[in-house]
């Protein structure tokens, strides 16, 4: 029934041609809140596990596609043809991604660093640090939704800017995290357990 209400509602939206999404979301925060503990306390555990194992696998495959539509992207006649082909990576879209990389990472950090300020200002204990809030920025989402969301808009310059971000918020700042973690000294007894 829980998948039975979120896939619903993602073919709703999209027979009304809004976001599907954005429809999953709002049904599996409502479902979370609302459904959830109404299931007895066998189901609640089943419904994780199984939640818990198709939001891993669905993970998986994003980056699979995204693995594949590096190299191979559906021609206009329906036969995979060659990504530079397809895209034209020349001089100038390969600075127009750098600037575009460079920008995210900057603006994530901006946002970081005024979002957790923010925070701050409301706690009067456990308040992030400064060190916390690096890693916020470094270790932000990896973009598999807006990659997702860009193929639906069909163009393939958003496609290939979308797909630089990921690679680089995938290979750059994904690999050097855990790297980031032990030079921040983050990993600390009192934090082992969770919040």
């Amino acid at each position: 029934l829980l998948i039975f209400v979120g896939y619903a509602s993602y073919v709703v939206s999209e027979a009304l041609e809004l976001s599907g999404i954005t429809a999953l979301l709002v049904a599996g925060i409502c479902q979370r809140y609302y459904t959830f503990y109404s299931l007895s306390f066998e189901a609640q555990h089943a419904s994780h596990h199984v939640l818990t194992l198709l939001a891993a696998k669905s993970e998986q495959f994003i980056f699979l596609y995204l693995g594949i539509n590096i190299f191979l992207i559906s021609g206009d006649d329906g036969l995979l043809v060659s990504s530079s082909a397809r895209r034209e990576w020349g001089t100038e879209l390969i600075a127009f991604s750098t600037f575009i990389v460079a920008l995210v990472t900057i603006s994530r950090l901006i946002m970081v660093i005024a979002m957790c300020t923010l925070a701050n200002i409301g706690r009067k204990r456990r308040k992030l640090t400064y060190g916390d809030m690096t890693l916020m920025w470094w270790a932000g989402l990896r973009g598999a939704m807006a990659f997702a969301l860009a193929k639906d808009l069909g163009n393939q310059v958003i496609v290939s800017l979308t797909m630089s971000v990921v690679l680089w918020t995938t290979f750059v700042q994904g690999c050097s995290t855990g790297l980031l973690v032990r030079k921040l000294d983050l990993v600390r007894a009192d934090r082992k357990h969770g919040p």
